[in-house]
């Protein structure tokens, strides 16, 4: 990804950090992006307590809640975070801030995990169902900018040969044909999966 995309890709996560934390008036929230080669999550963005020290911060998916989120593609809510065995206490104390109260929840494109979205010492008045749904609807904005900067991005979908062109295209077009063109790209996959399995 260039370095401009790159940049306007953080600038999008960073405010859906902002707009999230807002939103369930919790003490902070981040979002990390999945570094399949290294195996870890790297925070992107964030917005509130100790948001400075949390961005750069790499995190192996094989620790933490948000790992644990990431390598199951499930989202939770953990009310005593303190007492949970996944939760990576080491971390917390560098950033220097220890949350009591997390939601956590993948930012996925289908089966694909793409990273993860943290909501740390959100209020307990909401029911846990209404906090993660509406926790989803944000990780989906936040997949949809990783996405789309995806496509934008020239170099990476250069190795798609034929298809690179008219994905590059795309970025030209309204939102209602940008909409349309994934679907059928969406069917023609599926459809392609289904007949491969006979």
């Amino acid at each position: 990804m260039s370095e401009h995309l790159d940049e306007a890709l953080d600038t999008v996560l960073e405010r859906i950090a902002a707009v999230a934390r807002r939103t369930f008036g919790a003490a902070s929230c981040s979002i990390a992006l999945l570094d399949e080669a290294a195996g870890e999550l790297v925070y992107r963005a964030a917005d509130g307590e100790a948001a400075e020290r949390v961005v750069g911060l790499r995190l192996s998916v094989a620790r933490g809640l948000a790992g644990f989120a990431a390598s199951a593609g499930q989202a939770l809510i953990v009310d005593n975070v303190v007492a949970d065995p996944r939760f990576a206490a080491d971390v917390a104390e560098r950033v220097g801030y220890v949350p009591q109260r997390m939601l956590v929840t993948p930012i996925a494109r289908g089966d694909e995990t793409l990273g993860v979205l943290s909501i740390v010492d959100p209020p307990t008045e909401a029911p846990p169902g209404a906090g993660l749904e509406l926790a989803g609807v944000l990780a989906d904005a936040a997949a949809a900018a990783v996405e789309l900067a995806g496509v934008a991005d020239p170099a990476a979908v250069a190795g798609l040969g034929p298809l690179a062109g008219p994905l590059v295209d795309l970025r030209a077009l309204g939102e209602d044909e940008r909409d349309t063109a994934a679907a059928l790209l969406r069917e023609l996959v599926a459809y392609t999966r289904r007949r491969n399995r006979r």
